[in-house]
């Protein structure tokens, strides 16, 4: 195996890989223009494993075709990249846009034509430092114009990545160097096939570079959106605890103000109850003083006076045994001190 073969052998795996595991991403929300990525790889990988045409020893009456069949996926190759580069510059492509894509498919489908892109007479030229020898077809005028004009698309690719480089787009630059690169190796194979030179073949590599920056900008981007995501998931997780805090102080006042409110509306039920017993034991107090004043002694009827006054203090002092029990059932549990209170309502109690 020389050189030339090991090299295509690598680039057929390189794009076949590559565009398998582009393809099922391209899926994912954001990412479909690895679609026309994958398309590129794998149109790269066809066109290099046509070039083994020239380096392995098949029929003369083959070589022709692995000339056609690699400037056919050549051009849809080149059309890949023309739609990839308007997704990678955020730039869609309007009809003139289209009209490119579409010329280069019309261009590599004319390709096909028997006799037109090459004649049918082969030559043998070898490449006697690289251990290689080509087996090269004859190209016509018509060919060396429909390479030109396949070639012509990466060069506009590079002129736009360019311009997306003085836009801020990242790692557009780094684009336009690979495709003007790939552009001069595709240029230097046709003057080697047109005057059959002995120079070896470095279109493959002129594949390679674009599609490794591509995929080196695909991996950037990846890390960037993940880095990205990362820290929108560490902001929605504090704004989430942050408002889980909220939340819970929101709850906590609002159990404060039912407590409160449950208490105002217990007040007033207390003293409502007994403002009652309280009345009427000043209103016989009262009474009792004026008799006093008056008379230097107490009534026959002011026993009645003084037993009402007994059965409604009797009757706060249940209310305050109640007050006793209730304060005595909510306070927390484990606590053995009796409020102050409770003994104050029992001597209040056994006294009346």
């Amino acid at each position: 195996m020389n050189v030339p073969v090991f090299l295509a052998i690598f680039n057929v795996a390189l794009g076949a890989t590559l565009a398998a595991q582009s393809w099922p991403l391209s899926r994912a929300p954001g990412w479909s223009d690895l679609r026309w990525f994958s398309l590129a790889v794998l149109t790269a990988a066809i066109a290099t494993a046509c070039t083994l045409g020239s380096t392995l020893p098949i029929p003369p009456w083959a070589v022709p075709w692995a000339g056609r069949l690699q400037l056919f996926f050549l051009a849809l190759h080149v059309a890949a990249w023309w739609e990839y580069g308007a997704t990678f510059v955020h730039r869609p492509l309007g009809a003139r846009g289209r009209t490119v894509s579409w010329a280069c498919v019309a261009l590599g489908l004319a390709s096909l034509v028997p006799g037109l892109a090459y004649g049918p007479r082969t030559w043998v030229h070898s490449v006697p430092w690289l251990g290689a020898s080509y087996h090269s077809a004859e190209p016509t005028t018509a060919g060396v114009l429909l390479f030109a004009a396949i070639a012509s698309v990466p060069v506009a690719l590079a002129f736009r990545m360019e311009a997306a480089r003085r836009r801020g787009v990242d790692r557009a630059g780094m684009l336009a160097l690979a495709f003007s690169a790939g552009t001069s190796l595709g240029v230097h194979d046709a003057v080697v096939v047109t005057l059959a030179l002995p120079h070896p073949y470095l279109l493959e590599l002129g594949h390679v570079l674009p599609i490794v920056v591509a995929a080196w900008a695909n991996v950037a981007r990846h890390t960037d959106e993940a880095r990205a995501l990362d820290r929108h998931r560490q902001g929605l997780t504090d704004a989430v605890r942050d408002r889980t805090r909220s939340l819970e102080a929101a709850q906590a006042a609002l159990v404060e103000s039912e407590k409160a409110a449950a208490v105002g509306r217990f007040s007033a039920r207390l003293a409502h109850e007994m403002s009652g017993p309280v009345a009427a034991v000043t209103a016989n107090l009262r009474h009792l003083i004026r008799e006093v004043d008056a008379n230097g002694r107490l009534a026959p009827d002011d026993l009645d006076c003084l037993r009402e006054s007994r059965e409604a203090m009797e009757r706060v002092g249940r209310i305050s045994r109640d007050l006793v029990d209730a304060a005595r059932l909510a306070s927390p549990p484990g606590r053995g001190e009796e409020p102050a209170t409770a003994s104050a309502g029992r001597g209040e109690d056994e006294t009346a």
